[in-house]
């Protein structure tokens, strides 16, 4: 979903700014800035938590919500956006834009890595598994989001799918909690 979403969010930020390059670049390292914040935050909560594998359904559900409200008040920002040189302007957008979710989802990334090891794997296996899920499950959404959900469904239902994916998949998963079912 979060590259699918990516792909998503570069089409988006191109309907309001024309600089192909400066865009991508800027959302790449929004992205991974976000999502490297996101995964020191859950390192450092392992510390001081005695169960953060038990976030991960929060995790999820608030990217969805996350992801709701910067959608929602883009336009607010978009409006301050434009008052700025290029470089900020984009820059600015894309943080309001993408920064909540990519630092969740950074975050849900080191807790579910967590939750791997935890539940039996070596550090090297709980990490392998998840890096080769993690890359079929990218170039599976950016392969969908780019040649299919976007000319399908439209920009602005690509952000309702992910987000309802993102709020279901915490909801799901809080209930297999429950259950013990992890």
């Amino acid at each position: 979903v979060f590259l699918a979403l990516e792909v998503v969010w570069f089409r988006f930020q191109l309907l309001f700014f024309s600089s192909v390059s400066i865009n991508f670049a800027l959302m790449l390292a929004v992205v991974l800035g976000g999502m490297a914040m996101g995964g020191l935050a859950a390192s450092i909560l392992f510390r001081r938590v005695k169960d953060p594998v038990g976030l991960i359904p929060a995790a999820a559900f608030l990217c969805g919500i996350s992801l709701v409200a910067s959608y929602g008040l883009f336009h607010r920002v978009l409006d301050f956006a434009f008052t700025l040189p290029i470089l900020t302007g984009v820059f600015t957008s894309t943080a309001f834009l993408a920064l909540p979710v990519s630092v969740l989802s950074g975050f849900l990334f080191t807790l579910i890595g967590q939750a791997l090891h935890r539940n039996g794997y070596s550090q090297g296996g709980a990490t392998g598994l998840l890096t080769a899920c993690n890359t079929i499950g990218a170039t599976a959404g950016s392969f969908a989001a780019g040649f299919y959900l976007i000319s399908r469904l439209g920009i602005e239902k690509c952000f309702l799918v992910f987000a309802v994916v993102y709020g279901v998949s915490g909801l799901l998963l809080a209930f297999a909690g429950r259950q013990g079912a992890w």
